[in-house]
């Protein structure tokens, strides 16, 4: 499963990578502006299960579905280039 939590450090973000985080849930944080608005991403935090985009609230019904995991890991990808 490829999980992608699109970024900038906004208060909401936080909360998704804590959850994530808590979850054990491999993820890869993306902070490039300049790619979130190639996929349309108007409004952060969004996040990708397998290529389907998910905004803040369906993101955090989706992690209340998923089971923890064992496994934590967390790469931090691109830098945030500039706030949306």
């Amino acid at each position: 499963m490829k999980i992608i939590l699109y970024s900038t450090g906004c208060p909401k973000c936080k909360v998704l990578k804590h959850k994530l985080e808590e979850k054990g849930i491999a993820y890869t944080e993306n902070g490039s502006v300049d790619e979130m608005l190639s996929l349309g991403i108007v409004q952060v935090p969004v996040l990708s299960v397998n290529g389907e985009l998910l905004d803040f609230q369906t993101a955090n019904q989706w992690l209340i579905n998923t089971k923890r995991r064992r496994t934590r890991v967390h790469e931090h990808s691109t830098q945030n280039e500039q706030g949306l």
